[in-house]
């Protein structure tokens, strides 16, 4: 259910986000919210390195946004995820499943098989 008021909507259609910013009676902090392929190609994030590339085996430069957060000055390295299922065996192995076990959960469809 939509609880915002349809006018809220409206009002805010009649004017771009940059026409918005604009506006000299805020009293309060505001920012555009960005969709990412917007914010990927934000020079302040390319200069300050907020954005970082990832192998990935799709797309070799991968573009992430970075962690905001800073180890003695650092940013946190990106890194990505396993591909989907690479994982699965040790960490079912680690949670107490034998080999058997696993077998019979990818036979029985419970589990994908790694790719």
């Amino acid at each position: 259910m939509n609880t915002r008021p349809m006018h809220f909507d409206a009002e805010l259609s009649k004017r771009s986000t940059s026409e918005w910013m604009e506006v000299p009676a805020w009293k309060v902090s505001a920012a555009p919210v960005r969709a990412l392929p917007d914010a990927l190609d934000n020079p302040y994030l390319a200069a300050t390195s907020g954005i970082q590339s990832i192998g990935h085996p799709l797309s070799p430069s991968f573009r992430v946004l970075s962690s905001p957060i800073r180890l003695d000055g650092e940013r946190i390295e990106a890194r990505r995820a396993p591909a989907l299922g690479a994982d699965k065996d040790p960490l079912l192995r680690s949670l107490g499943y034998s080999a058997i076990e696993i077998a019979t959960l990818a036979g029985n469809g419970v589990i994908g098989v790694a790719p």
